[in-house]
């Protein structure tokens, strides 16, 4: 799983992104890991992914996290 997340950004997109935002730096690269792997094994749960799982939900507020960090730094640079 953590080579997988690491794995992810051997192609440069999220690079950028990481860098300008400290998020697998220091402290928060032991946070991060252990929030994706809460999600990994939140998500292969069973019913993990109906509308009221904690899959989905955890899933949906990643999602959202990621498109408002995403936007805020295409907006800033």
């Amino acid at each position: 799983l953590q080579l997988s997340l690491i794995g992810g950004y051997r192609f440069g997109g999220p690079t950028d992104l990481l860098v300008e935002t400290g998020g697998l730096t220091g402290r928060t690269t032991v946070r991060r890991l252990a929030e994706t792997q809460k999600w990994a094994v939140a998500v292969s749960q069973p019913d993990a992914m109906r509308r009221d799982g904690e899959g989905f939900k955890l899933t949906v507020h990643v999602r959202l996290m990621h498109a408002l960090v995403n936007h805020q730094f295409e907006k800033n640079g």
